[in-house]
């Protein structure tokens, strides 16, 4: 299964320490791709000293090992929901989430901290 991986999903996940390999693969055997938007985003959150800026680090250190890059143009929640009919996305923002599924797509979001939920 192919998962488009959204900043606020992969922040939260390295916050939370859920292995996200592992979880995934209860939906199927996980290829990870990003935008390059979202590698752009965890870059500016990266820079700093606070926890979202270690999470970021984190995150951008686990895409660059497990997460195939995929060039973008424009906002990455826009690009997003345009890649939802071929990808499942990962995201936690509410108002993608109501999009994607208006476009008959998928997506997987956290629920209960911990727990990963495709709707």
């Amino acid at each position: 299964m192919n998962f488009l991986l959204d900043t606020n999903f992969l922040v939260y996940c390295t916050k939370q320490r859920i292995d996200l390999m592992a979880e995934l693969s209860e939906f199927g055997k996980p290829e990870l791709f990003v935008l390059s938007a979202v590698i752009e985003e965890l870059e500016k959150l990266a820079k700093g000293k606070s926890e979202s800026s270690m999470a970021a680090r984190l995150a951008l250190d686990f895409v660059k090992k497990n997460a195939k890059p995929l060039a973008s143009k424009g906002k990455a929640d826009e690009t997003l929901l345009r890649k939802s009919r071929d990808f499942i996305i990962c995201t936690n923002d509410r108002e993608l989430i109501t999009k994607i599924r208006r476009r008959k797509g998928k997506s997987v979001s956290i629920r209960n901290r911990k727990l990963l939920m495709m709707s």
